[in-house]
């Protein structure tokens, strides 16, 4: 890789260029005023830029299924947790409250479950919400 320093056009390799601001410099050139004068006129060019407009088809649309993905995800949880506690349920004329603890444990879990895929869903739909009040006005 060569290229080339910015001050005195000298070539210089990886090894040997000096680098600072995403710009190049050769050895001789580092340790002088002349890389102050440079970049200082290079961020006044830098700042007279203008802005780059983006066009409508560009930008981003802050509109996305993920609320409600994870409110559909929400209910699957809970319906399936649902049914599968209840097939567990163990059957016999008198089982012991220990045997229970299987059904508990899934539907309790999928009452967590469900609680945290709604609460994610509805914190998605707020941001994008946040985002679409925010974006500035056309």
């Amino acid at each position: 890789m060569t290229e080339v320093c910015e001050i005195c056009g000298t070539k210089v390799t990886g090894w040997s260029a000096r680098f600072q601001s995403d710009s190049t410099f050769c050895k001789a050139c580092f340790g002088t005023d002349k890389i102050d004068a440079y970049l200082e006129n290079k961020t006044l060019d830098s700042s007279n830029a203008k802005p780059i407009e983006l066009s409508e088809s560009t930008t981003i649309s802050a509109k996305s299924n993920l609320p409600a993905f994870f409110t559909y995800l929400a209910w699957l949880a809970l319906i399936g947790s649902c049914i599968f506690g209840l097939t567990l349920i163990p059957s016999g004329y008198s089982p012991p409250a220990a045997a229970y603890a299987s059904t508990i444990v899934w539907v309790v879990s999928g009452v967590v479950q469900f609680a945290l895929f709604l609460a994610i869903g509805k914190i998605l739909s707020y941001l994008e919400q946040i985002v679409e009040n925010t974006s500035p006005s056309k």
